[in-house]
This record gives structure tokens, sequence and C-alpha cells, in this order.
């Protein structure tokens, strides 16, 4: 059956075994065939297969048959497309806008164009990178230069402040330099007129050491015998009272009842010098030449105390007590109403140790006379050792020397301080002169310490003018050691020998002798 096709079709041939020649065709016309390719990939079409030249079966017609619907469908198929496309004559001369650009022509590309592309596609990214990085050497450039331009800003403002802070520490030196030699000039004006009230005074008074050690001495003596005669009560409630008394003078407690009865008329001697050191040395009463006495009294305790190492300060100190005792005059003025109130205050505290009065019934006229009451003598005795202690104060505050009373032995830890024979007087007689076999249980009397000499110099200079009473004890046993002393009443010396628990001192020998 043959099937004579449109002119249109020129193209498409049958070869010798009736099949379409479609590689004539595509090379003929490029743009039917691809159009007729897409449509062929999209309904899958497969060629025909070849058929050998001659050859004749039974399912021949049958095949020619379906290898002519084929070509006509496949002929449809690009008669259609054809009709769809404009006219390849008329592109030349017409231009249709809803036209879409044809694709050139589909071919396998060579070595050359994929080089060239990858060239092409590479030169771009380099071209894009030296875009950007053109750009932030731009961007930096501009940070750059305006960083450059805050250096510059922040160096000047370096420089002035560098300008001004030298003119600054000019001005400063200038100033340190000028107070400096102001300073200079008041000292040495300070000095001179120091010399001048130091020549125009004349008020001080020299007095031997040997003549201080007398009267501290004498009020030793004195405190001890006014325990003795007066303070030799023995109450109940003794011990209490005398762990009261030691919790007021603030000083270590013994470990055992039997321990502080031991040291009974120590504490009480203790008690007797902590009230006249109050009272008179520290100037807590208003004793000595009223007011006035006790501010200075209270000053140079503290000025003193606190600036032993300082030679230059102890000599100016010595300067204003001589002056300020100058001022208050020859003769030592005494507040009467101070001593009632510390003699009561003393009274209060040992009263139970003041032993009662008794008669004498052995005679008539006894028994007439008023029997003395122990308190007022305790007190008048008490008052006696007041004036003592405020003539010594006056002759220490009118020397140039400086003098501090000093608990030396006197320690708060748990083990008492070593035995020093050159600082402390042992209450005990009979001792080892191994000085290292005993630690102070108890100090008794403080001791009295000299820095200078009577001229106002030598500050840097001190010594221990009276040493302090201590009581000592075994350094392996810790156990007070048990004093013994001679107590003579008579006037040539003879007497019984007494042991007790205390020493009293050193009888005072009379004016006459």
């Amino acid at each position: 059956m043959e099937v004579d096709l449109p002119a249109k079709t020129h193209n498409l041939r049958q070869n010798k075994d009736n099949r379409l020649d479609y590689k004539e065709c595509s090379n003929s016309d490029s743009e039917t065939s691809d159009t007729t390719d897409e449509a062929s990939a999209e309904s899958e079409y497969n060629p025909p297969p070849s058929t050998v030249s001659g050859v004749k079966t039974r399912s021949r017609a049958k095949k020619e048959t379906q290898s002519l619907e084929r070509t006509t469908q496949s002929f449809e198929r690009t008669t259609q497309s054809s009709a769809n496309r404009p006219n390849v004559t008329k592109r030349s001369n017409e231009t249709y806008q809803s036209e879409n650009t044809r694709p050139s022509k589909r071919g396998r590309p060579t070595a050359t164009d994929i080089t060239i592309k990858k060239f092409t596609t590479q030169a771009c990214a380099w071209m894009e990178t030296f875009a950007s990085n053109a750009r932030e050497l731009e961007n930096t450039r501009s940070e750059n230069q305006e960083l450059k331009r805050q250096i510059k800003r922040l160096d000047s403002a370096l420089k002035q402040e560098q300008e001004y802070r030298l003119q600054e520490e000019t001005a400063q030196s200038e100033d340190i330099h000028r107070l400096e030699l102001k300073c200079k000039d008041l000292t040495r004006k300070l000095l001179s007129a120091l010399e001048e009230a130091k020549k125009d005074s004349g008020k001080y008074v020299k007095v031997s050491d040997s003549g201080i050690q007398e009267k501290w001495r004498r009020i030793t003596y004195n405190i001890g015998d006014m325990v003795t005669q007066y303070l030799n009560e023995y109450p109940i409630e003794q011990s209490g009272i005398l762990w009261s008394l030691l919790a007021e003078l603030e000083t270590p407690l013994p470990q055992s009842d039997d321990q502080i009865m031991m040291l009974r008329n120590h504490i009480l001697r203790r008690t007797i010098w902590h009230f006249l050191m109050i009272g008179i040395f520290e100037g807590e009463f208003s004793i000595w030449h009223g007011d006035s006495g006790r501010t200075l009294t209270q000053f140079l305790a503290v000025q003193n105390e606190d600036h032993l190492e300082d030679t230059q300060h102890l000599r100016m100190i010595s300067q204003i007590k001589s002056t300020a005792v100058a001022e208050l005059g020859d003769e030592i003025q005494l507040n009467e109403e101070a001593i009632d109130e510390l003699t009561s205050t003393v009274t209060t505290a040992v009263q139970k140790f003041i032993g009662n009065f008794t008669k004498d019934s052995t005679s008539e006229a006894a028994e007439e006379e008023a029997v003395p009451d122990p308190t007022k003598q305790f007190q008048a005795m008490f008052k006696g050792l007041v004036k003592e202690a405020a003539c010594l104060h006056t002759i220490m505050m009118k020397s140039k020397a400086i003098f501090l009373l000093k608990w030396i032995g006197e320690t708060h830890g748990s083990t008492g301080d070593n035995y020093d024979p050159n600082n402390m007087d042992a209450r005990q007689i009979g001792l080892s002169a191994d000085s290292s076999l005993f630690v102070v249980r108890f100090v008794e009397a403080p001791a009295l310490v000299k820095i200078g000499n009577a001229d106002g110099e030598d500050f840097h200079l001190g010594m221990t003018l009276c040493k302090s009473s201590v009581v000592l004890e075994e350094r392996d046993t810790h156990w007070p050691l048990r004093t013994t002393h001679y107590i003579s009443d008579s006037e040539d010396g003879d007497g019984d020998r007494k042991e007790s628990y205390s020493l009293p001192p050193i009888k005072e020998e009379s004016e006459d002798d």
C-alpha cells in the first residue's frame, strides 16, 4: 500500500526496505529535527525494525500496515509542528513579537569550548573576588585614614597633658622646696625659743637618782607597814574578796585558792600601789594641782608611753613639761576633796581586811579614853602616803628627765615572765644564783624607769631606777615560793625569826640617823 505524502514532507524519504531516512531528514532541516526529536522523546517512539529485501512472511502485510500507521502518526505530528511555527522564508523579512528565540543547533561541544567555558567561569569568579577585595581594601584604607586622624588627635592631647603635668610638677617642686625652707626656719626658731626658755626658766629641779630612790623606798616601806598593821583581819570570804581584787587590778589570776592565800599580803600591797598610781602618777583624780595638774599628768603619761623610741619627741615633751610645771608654781597644791575621794575608794576595797578596835581592860584610864578606830587610822596613813607620792611626783615632773612606772615582770600568758635580777627585786631570800630556775608568779610593786637625764639630754638612754617587787615560783613546779623574813621591833635589832607567807619591806632608818 502506497501513501502519497504532501510536498512539505519531501525531507522524509524511504529506503529500499520501506524505512524512513531520519538521518537525511535531520541533516536537511535542523529545526524540524529538533521539534521531531522532542516529540519522539515524549511519545517514546521506536523506529521499525529493519527487514531484509526479498524475504516474505505471512505477517508482512500486517507489519506494513503497522509501519504505515506509525509513519502516518509521525507525519501528522511533524505537520502539526510545522504548522505552528512561522515560515522559514519569511523570518528574514518579518518579525513576530510572540516568537521565541530558537536555540542554536545542538551538538556535542568540543574540548576547546569546554576549556573556554571553564576559563570564562573561573575568570568571572576571579573578577568577583577581585572586586570584593578591592571594596574591602578601600574600606580598610578609609578606616586606616580615620585611625591615623584619631592617633594624631590623641598624640596632640597627650603632649598637652604631658606639658600640663610637667608644669604642675615643677610648681609642686617649687612649693615643696619653699615649704622645706619654711619648716627649717620654723624649726630653728623653735629650738632657739626652747633654748631661751631653758635659760629664762631656771625653775627645773635637778635631783640626784639617790634622792628619788630614797623617796621610793619610803613609800614602799609605808605600804608594807600599812598592810601589816591595819589589814590583819582574815574574813571568812577573804578568798572571794582577793579574787575580786585581782580582777579589778587586771593581773594574771592564780591557779587555785591555796595559791591566792599564799599571795594574800602581796595582793593587798599591790592594791595600795594601784590606787596610788591612778590617783597621783596617772592623773585619774584631781589631787596634784587640781584639774590643771590632772590634765598635764594624763597628757604626759600618754605621750611618754607612745613615743619611747622617738628621741626628738621626748626632748620636746621634756621642754613642754618643764615649762608647764614652772607655770604651776613652786609650792605643791593638793586637792583635799580629791584625796578624800581616793581614800574612801581604797577603804571600801579593803574594808573587810581592816581589824576591829579593842579596849584595854587592864587600865581604868584606858576604859575612859576612846579607843582609836583602825579604819580612821588606816585612812590617815593612806593620806600620808598620798602626800608622799605627790611630793615624789612633783620632783619627777620638774625634772627634765622622763619617768615611767611599769609593771616589769607581769605577763598575761599561761607562763610567767623570766626572772631578771637587773630589773626585778624578789621578795624571797636565799635564792639560788641561777635565775633561770625561776619565773615571776606575781608583781607586787611597779618599777620606776628613767629616760634621759636631768639636763634634758640623752633620751636614747634609759635605766631602771627602782626595781619592781616580784614573787617568784620554780619553773618546774609552778608553785609560789614560801617567803621567809625577820621582823625586828627592838631598838638594838634583836628579834625573833618568824616565817610567814609575806615579806614586809625593810624598815626605814630614822631621820636622826
